[in-house]
């Protein structure tokens, strides 16, 4: 397997959420990494160019939205479960598009299927459970709450899904510990499995795999 470098300014948020993502097998591996050094000067910052980071090449692998003849609702529950791991340890990914869900597909009887997915690109991660509710309740950036929405809507749970995310992002923004946060991620995701549970939809124990 080839090597992939990054170097610039890398924050320790980004590093810690690689490194975690390679270990659960939903990112690439991280061979070796430094973080930057971000200086205050005066009432600002200087972001450090001193960071790098070596990590695994996804060696035939394309991003997700080159592939539209895999079944939607596999590669979107895949895409969860596998989001699921990194929410459940408290990380948010905060960046999350079609760009940065890598897919290496297969060959099934009824054309393109999935053999695996990566997760990259975590340069807005982050550590803290009440970051994650507000990426689960689309209130950033990411695809993932906005993804959750429209797969409610396709499944007419639309006031369900908007019921359960501003019930949650409520949560997210009262002052609590990250325990007590992290129990509003846990509850967030059973009810949820519930929601899409009516309809045939699972994404427990879906992820990435090991890759040599």
């Amino acid at each position: 397997t080839g090597s992939l470098y990054k170097y610039g300014y890398i924050p320790q948020d980004e590093v810690d959420a690689c490194r975690v993502a390679g270990l659960l097998g939903i990112g690439p591996k991280v061979f070796g990494a430094s973080a930057s050094e971000t200086q205050d000067i005066y009432s600002g910052s200087l972001k450090g160019s001193d960071g790098k980071m070596q990590m695994q090449f996804l060696q035939g692998y394309g991003s997700s939205h080159a592939f539209p003849q895999i079944d939607q609702n596999v590669r979107d529950m895949r895409t969860i479960g596998m989001v699921k791991q990194l929410h459940d340890r408290g990380i948010y990914h905060g960046d999350l598009h079609t760009d940065n869900i890598m897919i290496r597909a297969g060959n099934g009887p009824e054309g393109a299927t999935i053999d695996d997915m990566k997760i990259i690109d975590f340069g807005k991660a982050g550590h803290d459970p009440a970051g994650v509710l507000r990426e689960l309740c689309g209130q950033d950036t990411s695809w993932h709450g906005g993804r959750l929405k429209t797969i409610a809507e396709d499944h007419g749970e639309g006031e369900a899904m908007d019921s359960l995310q501003a019930k949650y992002l409520a949560e997210a923004q009262k002052e609590k510990s990250p325990e007590e946060h992290q129990e509003d991620v846990t509850s967030f995701y059973s009810e949820m499995a519930e929601i899409f549970g009516r309809h045939g939809l699972s994404f427990e124990d879906e992820g990435g795999q090991e890759t040599s």
